[in-house]
């Protein structure tokens, strides 16, 4: 992951690449809601979000290591939904998918601000 002082740039390209990746998969979106719709498919959407979620803990491992495991998985899941689901909603709101790639970097940028606060794991605190 990029250091603090291109964390910004970091994120537009990871937030620009996953914009670019839903606009050329537009069926993308309505996939992601079957699966979520269909007991049948859930099961494989929660293995997926839980692979993604366990590559970005290690990242989040990697770049705070004072994070508890529990908080990086619990972060890593928050982060993977949050950015599915704008990401969705750009989808369907193309007028407003700048605008809702924007806020959502805002918010990744400020979610790693926060992290970059924890000083010790809570178990040795």
């Amino acid at each position: 992951m990029a250091t603090t002082d291109i964390l910004g740039e970091w994120i537009h390209e990871m937030v620009s690449a996953l914009m670019r990746m839903r606009r050329s998969q537009p069926a993308g979106v309505a996939l992601r809601r079957a699966c979520r719709a269909v007991p049948e498919l859930m099961e494989a959407e929660e293995i997926i979000n839980a692979a993604v979620a366990a590559r970005l803990a290690a990242v989040l491992r990697r770049r705070y290591p004072a994070l508890p495991a529990e908080r990086e998985t619990i972060a890593a899941r928050a982060l993977v939904e949050v950015t599915a689901t704008l990401l969705d909603l750009a989808g369907d709101q193309p007028a407003f998918a700048g605008a809702m790639a924007a806020e959502l970097e805002a918010m990744v940028r400020g979610y790693f601000k926060e992290l970059e606060t924890i000083r010790t794991p809570v178990s040795e605190a």
